[in-house]
Order: structure tokens, then sequence, then C-alpha cells
């Protein structure tokens, strides 16, 4: 019955899960280790993988996975150890739910090698397969005549029970079945509590599934039931068949069972403050949520050997034991505190956006526009101005536009000014940034006038405004600046510069400090992350904001901070005051936003205020 059977083909997707073994290669990161005085790798490869233990799961298993992050970069083959025969295996992802955490690890100048041992990962196979399917409603030629008339052998669609045959019935000569009739019953039925729904054909042969019809009786119980508070709760049933849950009875705990909630609760205190030690890279929560307690259990117990022997050292070391607990307490609940208000609660990492080709920043050199005015001695003098045209959107899609001039007397002495400095010998960035703010904050009038117009007609609130001011910045393409030039080979030694430079993002070399003042920046819209947030810092001290600026050398990188009301996320304090951050280096941070990889806030602080 060939002719009424369809091959099919399919690739079938097989999901295991496993424990991987693998080395890495890696190399250094020179920008940020010259930055923090420590060694920073970047992992480039990894290879010499095996998976052992493999066993297959379900793809709704494998969907669960919590994916950390995918392993891509492998190089050579993937063994694999299944049911006692090794395997080459055909895939390319790893999926990892952890941090690796290196089990060896071997220095070789600017390369580092090392390994990752039991390493839990999933992944997917697939195979191409072929199945054979019977086509319903198909004559097969064969008649019979009985006392009652012709009939006729028509295939069913279902296979005998030999799975190799179409199955057919008999059908009398007029009147055989549609095969497929829309709206006619399958025979399939799905029950749930005290309702069912049943399948139906379309008329192409697929099917769908009828509405619910429910048969229920109010207050009767729906046999299920859970335990909550110290309480059994059961489901019932309204009249509408909707549920309801009910307290049932009291839970009776055996008193022996609660012995064990101390010991569960110091398991699992333990296993978090080893989680939050790895993922931040700090030695703090095992010290203080592993090491003080075990400290004071231990002089707990000596405290209770030595009174045995005398009553008066007992009380001495009692009187102790109960001021190191006090100050472990406070030590605890501050350090608590500084942990919920830090970056872990500040949202999610948004990657960096260095893409320019959907930005909506249009900067338009006007040429050399003249601007005549008059002196305090009746004298005319020609100034020529640079005007730019911006469009850009804030992170809620409200649209912006606007123009602003600003005069190139007032660019040259702006940069006239940051290349005296040069030559002073500043100490610190401090310094730096408030001379530089000193000068220039009184050229920025073309662009104050343009802000002005925009708060005025969208009638903005300070965090409104705010949000509008940053944004337009965000949306000014990220342009790298160099203090030597771009090409020099110092430059290019610098493996996070080279990468950069390698990507794609531009870059402008021969900059004092490697800074753009703000009527630089203004006038040729280039700029990296000191140089916006000097622009913005100038921006929101003419509107009497509480403004900062906030770096760090070990992430060298430089954030906005800005105290203003209704802000909420990670903030840096100083005197009182809450300067949230502002990722000012690509469109879509929000204020009070911390990427995670720049998460810890020991490693910031405020430069300028």
């Amino acid at each position: 019955m060939e002719e009424y059977q369809e091959i099919i083909d399919y690739k079938r997707f097989i999901y295991f899960k496993g424990q991987a073994t693998l080395k890495y290669a890696a190399d250094l990161n020179r920008y940020r280790s010259e930055k923090s005085g420590i060694s920073h790798f970047s992992h480039r490869q990894y290879y010499d993988v095996e998976i052992k233990n493999i066993r297959q799961i379900s793809e709704n298993i494998f969907k669960k996975w919590p994916i950390l992050f995918e392993l891509r970069n492998i190089k050579g083959e993937i063994l694999g150890h299944y049911k006692k025969e090794t395997y080459s295996l055909k895939t390319d992802i790893l999926y990892i739910d952890k941090a690796l955490v290196p089990d060896h690890v071997q220095n070789e100048g600017q390369e580092l090698h090392g390994d990752f041992v039991n390493v839990p990962v999933v992944f997917k196979m697939n195979r191409p397969e072929k199945t054979t399917i019977c086509i319903k409603g198909i004559a097969t030629g064969n008649e019979k005549l009985r006392e009652d008339g012709l009939y006729k052998e028509i295939t069913t669609g279902e296979f005998n029970l030999d799975k190799i045959t179409c199955a057919t019935e008999w059908f009398k000569d007029g009147e055989e079945p549609v095969p497929c009739e829309e709206g006619k019953p399958t025979g399939n039925k799905e029950n749930k509590n005290k309702c069912y729904r049943l399948e139906y054909y379309k008329a192409d042969c697929s099917t769908y599934w009828g509405e619910w019809i429910c048969e229920c009786v109010q207050d009767e119980w729906t046999e299920n039931e859970k335990e909550l508070d110290g309480w059994i709760w059961r489901e019932y049933f309204n009249s509408d068949c909707s549920t309801i849950w009910k307290q049932y009875k009291d839970i009776e705990v055996k008193k022996g069972c609660l012995s064990f909630i101390p010991f569960i609760l110091a398991i699992l205190w333990a296993a978090l403050c080893c989680y939050w030690a790895v993922k931040y890279g700090s030695f703090m929560p095992i010290l203080f949520g592993i090491g003080i307690p075990l400290f004071l259990a231990g002089f707990g117990y000596a405290i209770n050997f030595l009174g045995r022997f005398s009553r008066g050292i007992g009380r001495l070391f009692k009187w102790i034991m109960n001021l190191l607990t006090f100050l472990f307490i406070l030590l605890l609940l501050n350090g608590l505190i500084s942990f919920f208000s830090s970056s872990h609660w500040g949202g999610g990492s948004v990657p960096a956006d260095t893409s320019w080709e959907d930005q909506k920043v249009i900067p338009e050199d006007q040429g050399n526009e003249s601007n005549v005015i008059d002196t305090d001695d009746g004298r005319k003098i020609q100034r020529d101005k640079i005007t730019v045209k911006l469009k850009w959107k804030d992170i809620r899609n409200n649209r912006y536009e606007g123009q602003y001039s600003i005069y190139k007397d007032e660019i040259a002495s702006s940069s006239s000014n940051i290349q005296n400095l040069k030559t002073q010998n500043l100490s610190n960035f401090r310094s730096v940034y408030a001379k530089i703010f000193e000068e220039d904050k009184n050229y920025l009038g073309g662009l104050y006038s343009m802000l002005d117009s925009i708060r005025v007609n969208k009638r903005q609130d300070k965090l409104q405004f705010a949000n509008a001011i940053v944004s337009m910045v965000q949306s000014i393409e990220y342009v790298l600046i160099l203090e030597e030039d771009c090409n020099d080979p110092s430059a290019m030694a610098n493996n996070q510069y080279r990468q950069m430079i390698l990507s794609g993002i531009k870059c402008d070399g021969q900059a004092p400090f490697g800074i753009k003042t703000p009527s630089q920046f203004l006038s040729d819209l280039k700029g990296d992350c000191d140089s916006r947030t000097l622009l913005l810092y100038t921006i929101f001290k003419h509107y009497n904001y509480d403004v900062a600026i906030i770096n760090s050398d070990y992430y060298a990188h430089s954030m906005l901070g800005l105290n203003v009301q209704g802000a909420n996320g990670v903030f840096k304090a100083l005197n009182g005051r809450r300067y949230y951050f502002w990722e000012t280096t690509s469109k879509g941070f929000g204020i009070g936003q911390l990427p995670n990889e720049t998460g810890v806030l020991n490693y910031w602080k405020i430069e300028l205020n």
C-alpha cells in the first residue's frame, strides 16, 4: 500500500547535559592593567574540550536551563563520553549557567592559560530522520458486492497494528466519508478539573480545540492542595467554575524537625556568601558572612569550656563575647545597607552602543557665518561662528531638535586654555576639570538658549529636563580621544585602544590630557567619556543642578553623577547627598543604571562636584 503512504524528511533535535573540562587562552588587557596596576586578561579561545557524564534531557529541561553565557570560541573537536562510548560532537555552542572558576592558571608573559574542570553545560545535536504517514481518505480500488449494495475500501489515515501497512475501512458506494469535514469532532477530549473540551477538524485536516465546557459544583474541592504559613490550603470551585484557596487545617510539625532549620539556614547563608564573593570578586562576603560568625562560635565554645574551671574567667570572656557580638551586628548591618544600596540592585547591564547608523544627530557646519558686534567705543567687530543642528530622542522616545551657535574665537580661547594647563603640571584631574569649567562656562550661550527653548516648550520638570540634556549627549557618536597621535606606536601598543580602533571606532589624537573641552566638543561633536561628563557638568551647573563627575581608574571610565529629586537606582554618596550614576557614552541608559561589569562602587570616586 505504498501509494497511500508519504515519506517526510525532518531534523530531530536531541538535548544533552554533561560536565565539561576545557582549557582556555587569554590575552593581557594592557589598558586596564596599566590603569589599575593589576594584570587583567581577556579570554580569546577555548580548546581541548571534553564532556563527561553526558545524559539525554528533555527539550523542556533544556529551555529552562538558566543560561549565563554561551561558549563559542572553541578550537578543535569536542570529545563526548556517552554510554561508555567516545564521540566527536558536532556542536559549536555550549550553554553555561554559572561563572567559570579556573582550576589551574599559568602565566606566560602577555598570555594566560588555564583549565576549567567539571563545568555543568547543556547542548543540542540534530540528525536528519524520515517518517512515514498514512494518507487519509484514499480509495484502494478494492470493492465488494454485498446484499445491500457495492462497498469500497478507503484508507483511515492510521497504521495497522504491524505499524507498516495503512489501515482501511469499507464504505457503501456513495456514502464514503469526507476526509476532513469542517467542524467534525476528531474524537479527542481534554479534561481539566471539572471541565473538558473537544478537538475538531478544519477543512485542510488540521485540528483545533473547542471552548471549555464546565460542570462544577460550588464549594466542591478540586483535589488540589498546598502548604503555606503553617496551614494546609485547599482549592475549591466557585459557581462560575473559577477557583479559590481556603485554609483547611493546621500542619503538625514535630519539634525534632525544627532542630534542622538553623543548620539548613546556615548552609544556605554560607553558599550565598560564597556566591557573592565569586560574582563580585570580593573576599568581604566570606569574611563577614562566614569567617566572623565561625570565630564567634568558636570563641563562645571556648568561653563555655573555660567556665568549667573558673567562674571569673568565664564571666570576663562572656562580657567580651557580648561586646564582639554587638560590634559584629553593627558591621553586618552596615555591610547589608551598603550592599543593597550598591550596584547589585541598580538595573541590568546595558551594552555600550557605538553604532552610528541609527543615530539621529545631524551636525551641520554652516560655514563662516558672520556676526557683527558693536563695541563700547562705537567700533564694529566681525566674529565668525559655527552653527550645529541636532535631532535626538530620549529614553522614552520623546523627540527633540534644535540648533546652537558657538564663536570660533571662544573655541580658540578654550583650546589655548587647555594647552596652557598642560604646562602647569597639575596633580590630578579634579584641578584640570575645574579650570576647564571656569574657562568654558561662559562660552555656551548658544546651547543654553536652545535648551531653554526646549524646556519651556515641553514644560519639563528638573528630571525630565535632565533626561533631555543627557540623551542629547548620548546620541552623539562616540569618538576615542587620545593625548598622543592615534597612529602613534604607544597608542597602538595599548590593547584596549587597538581593539577599539580596529573595531571601527573613530579616534581623534593630539588632545591635551586626552580631553575635549566643552567648546571643542560642541564645535566638532567628537568626544569620549570624560569629554562628555565635563560638558554635562558645565551645562547642569549653569542650571543650578547638584552635579558631579565620577571617575574610576580601575575601569578607566568617567560617568556623570546627578542629585535630583525623583531619581532612583545606583548612587555614590558624599556628605549625605546621593549622586546617581548616569552613563553618557551611548543611548539607552537612564539615571541610576550602573552595568554589572563596572558595578563595584569602591572602584569609583567623585572627582568634582
